[in-house]
């Protein structure tokens, strides 16, 4: 996992789908993707109730597979946290669970979510032509935002 310091660090939506490619790849290869598929789902230390998950009676818990699950998520998490940007960082810093981390960043940074479209519907309504040097320096940023809409 030596590589991921070498990865640009997460800023926002301009590097979001880049760093999404790249951060999966490294993932892949180094055998931990799956706890961020659908599929996969996370166990809950029945001492440790805020760490979220299923809940398993203690008697059900294999410590060597907690250990396991334990040892899985950490590292995926340490490859995200290596990879971010600090202001990413606080967004998530709360958040325990690999696939509840994974989901903040889509949701915040990827450019087809909610919350990207109704921040750059806001910029594109405060959007004026006197803010710009020239008329095509205008209409190529209300181009940009609409693209980014569509």
């Amino acid at each position: 996992m030596s590589n991921y310091h070498k990865i640009q660090k997460l800023k926002g939506t301009k590097n979001y789908k880049p760093w999404e490619i790249i951060i999966r790849v490294l993932l892949v290869v180094n055998g931990v993707f799956k706890v961020i598929r659908p599929e996969y789902k996370p166990l809950t230390n029945p001492d440790s109730p805020t760490t979220g998950g299923v809940k398993l009676p203690i008697e059900e818990v294999d410590k060597d597979k907690w250990e396991k699950y334990i040892n899985l998520e950490e590292r995926v998490l340490a490859a995200i946290y290596i990879t971010i940007s600090p202001s990413a960082y606080s967004i998530i810093k709360t958040l325990k669970i690999v696939k509840e981390v994974w989901a903040k960043l889509k949701s915040l940074y990827r450019t087809d979510s909610y919350a990207t479209k109704k921040t750059t519907y806001f910029a594109l309504h405060k959007l004026y032509s006197d803010q710009f040097k020239d008329l095509y320096t205008y209409l190529a940023k209300f181009k940009e935002y609409i693209n980014k809409l569509l």
